[in-house]
């Protein structure tokens, strides 16, 4: 778990894809899809994911959101990853795998954590985790909690690229703007262009 999380990436979740015999998918920054036993899909509807032995599944996709709506990193203990036979054990959910994250236990993990990272694409990411437990008279811990607080910030996804698109038939002055690779919305050509052509006796159609 150690090496897991030191993964220079903005997630522990995607250090998994640096196990054996798991593919890993980047649906966006904040949605990693884990795939194994040689399939490979931007919705892993096979993949069973379990917190602490809870599903979980988001209410109506009907599969697991990665670690977007996963545990902080600051919280979780182990990470089990079952990609053969065995886990046909937990039903039919799990054709392709299964993935099971153990969180820390307040009576044992206490006290006050706290986490930054940085990166490119103006990446910022923060989590806060607080964990203490309540004791009786007699100095006994009766009751546990926990808080955890995180939050990402970052460009996903950047379209800035103004090139003119290799072989492009038009130019810089066409009056929808030259064919850019981020440019969208433009797709003209002066050989299609019957703004000037006169209309046919008849014809009322704008």
């Amino acid at each position: 778990m150690l090496a897991i999380r030191q993964t220079p990436s903005d997630n522990f979740y995607d250090g998994l894809g640096n196990l054996k015999g798991v593919d890993l998918t980047a649906a966006s920054l904040g949605f990693k899809i884990v795939n194994t036993r040689g399939f490979n899909s931007t919705s892993p509807v096979r993949s069973l994911q379990l917190i602490d032995g809870v599903d979980n599944q988001a209410p109506g996709l009907n599969f697991s959101l990665g670690n977007f709506l996963g545990s902080s990193e600051l919280d979780v203990m182990k990470v089990d990853l079952i990609v053969g036979a065995s886990s046909a054990f937990y039903g039919p959910n799990a054709f392709n795998g299964v993935i099971s994250m153990g969180t820390k236990n307040p009576f044992t993990f206490t006290g006050l954590s706290v986490q930054l990272k940085g990166g490119e694409r103006n990446l910022l990411e923060t989590a806060i985790r607080y964990a203490d437990v309540v004791r009786n008279k007699e100095k006994y811990p009766v009751l546990g909690y926990k808080f955890n607080f995180s939050y990402l910030r970052a460009n996903d996804w950047v379209a800035d690229n103004y090139d003119p698109v290799y072989n492009t038939r038009t130019g810089v002055e066409n009056p929808g703007r030259f064919d850019a690779v981020n440019i969208y919305g433009d797709e003209y050509s002066r050989y299609f262009d019957l703004s000037g052509e006169k209309r046919a006796p008849g014809n009322l159609s704008d």
